[in-house]
C-alpha cells in the first residue's frame, strides 16, 4: 500500500511517534508548493520518534518500511526529513533510499538539532552537498548500527556532513 504525506509540519512543542509498519512514505511534490516541502518538517522544540515495527533481515537482505524517492528541489535543504533549531528527531530501523534534494541532505538535515539513528539503512541518496546526512549549526547526531553507504554528493559530504561546531 502506498501512503502519500505532504506538507506535514511538527508544531512547536509536539512529541509525534511514527510506526511505518512497512510502509513507503513519498511526498507528491507536484502538488506540493511551499519552501517546507520536506515529508516531515519540524518547527522549534518538537520531537519526532520514527521506527519501523516490522523491519527484518532475510538471507542478508535488510527490509522495511521508509522514506523512498522523493525529490525536493527548493534551494533549502533536507529531502526527506527536516529538524529545525532544538527539534530532536529519533529513527529505528527503517530505510531512506533514492531521494534527491538540490541543495543538501536528500535523506536527513538537522541545524541546532539533535538527530540519533538507529540500525536503519540510509542509502541511494543525491544532493549537491551531503547527500545522505547534513548536520550543521551545533546540532548532534548519534548513530548506533544502521548503514550509511553509496549516497552521492556532487562537492562535500556524501554519506554523513558535519559542519559549524556539530559533533558526531
Amino acid at each position: 500500500m502506498k501512503s502519500t504525506i505532504r506538507n506535514i509540519a511538527l508544531s512547536t512543542n509536539d512529541d509525534i511517534r511514527l510506526c511505518l509498519n512497512g510502509k513507503t512514505v513519498k511526498v507528491d511534490y507536484a502538488t506540493a508548493g511551499q519552501v517546507q516541502d520536506q515529508v516531515y518538517y519540524m518547527t522549534r522544540n518538537g520531537k519526532l520518534t520514527i521506527s519501523d515495527c516490522t523491519a527484518k533481515t532475510v538471507d542478508g537482505v535488510y527490509t522495511a518500511g521508509g522514506f523512498y524517492n522523493n525529490t525536493y528541489t527548493h534551494t533549502v535543504a533536507g529531502g526527506a526529513l527536516f529538524a529545525r533549531p532544538n527539534s530532536t528527531l529519533n529513527f529505528y530501523d527503517g530505510i531512506v533510499s533514492g531521494n534527491l534534494c538540490a541543495t543538501g541532505g536528500a535523506a536527513f538535515y538537522g541545524k541546532n538539532a539533535t538527530l540519533n539513528f538507529y540500525d536503519g539503512l540510509v542509502t541511494g541518496n543525491k544532493a549537491r552537498n551531503a547527500a545522505g546526512v547534513i548536520i550543521q549549526g551545533q546540532s548532534s547526531f548519534t548513530m548506533s548500527g544502521g548503514t550509511v553507504t553509496n549516497n552521492v554528493a556532487e562537492k562535500s559530504g556524501g554519506g554523513v556532513y558535519i559542519n559549524n561546531k556539530s559533533t558526531f
